[in-house]
């Protein structure tokens, strides 16, 4: 059986490489933020945006963006054992650019979530919260916590997958599946 790291790693690979394919080709804009079958007034939007700024969100993407390149790139060098750690490098730092330059993309989408799920005052009480001394520490500590929780969640992904998979594998066995 070919090592479960590399499997795991190489699913995880297709799936950033067919999303990034879908990409390439012009999307459509996303539809207007509505709420409750309304289009959402721009002070609203531009309050769920402060947010996003005053919670650093872009920091928080950038350090989970660089807590998937290490395994993506271990994929591609037990894949292609033909590229030199230069063009491995180059791949990294490429997919890396790539992805930050579209992190702002994500802003508007994600003052839309903003609205969806808080009212004003409560985007309000957000924004004083995260300008609070806990608030500040909070998200001085966040890129760092998104790191390990995204290693921990790829170390616990590939346990509990393998665990899995040879559970299935097994009981396919017993029925007489010749694995």
């Amino acid at each position: 059986m070919r090592n479960w790291t590399v499997i795991v790693a190489g699913a995880a690979l297709s799936l950033f490489v067919a999303n990034a394919a879908e990409a390439a080709d012009p999307a459509p804009a996303p539809p207007a933020c509505t709420k409750d079958n309304a289009p959402v007034p721009p002070d609203y939007l531009q309050l769920a945006g402060r947010v996003l700024i005053t919670t650093k969100a872009d920091e928080t993407m950038t350090a989970a963006i660089d807590a998937s390149l290490p395994p993506l790139i271990a994929v591609l060098r037990a894949t292609s054992p033909n590229l030199t750690d230069a063009q491995l490098n180059a791949v990294h730092d490429d997919v890396r650019a790539e992805m930050l330059s579209h992190v702002g993309e994500l802003g508007a989408a994600e003052a839309c979530v903003y609205v969806h799920h808080f009212s004003r005052d409560e985007l309000r009480q957000l924004d004083t919260f995260y300008a609070s001394p806990l608030g500040r520490k909070l998200l001085k500590e966040m890129p760092a916590m998104v790191a390990e929780n995204v290693a921990l969640a790829r170390n616990w992904a590939q346990t509990a997958g393998k665990a899995a998979l040879d559970h299935v594998l097994d009981k396919m066995r017993k029925d007489g599946v010749k694995i």
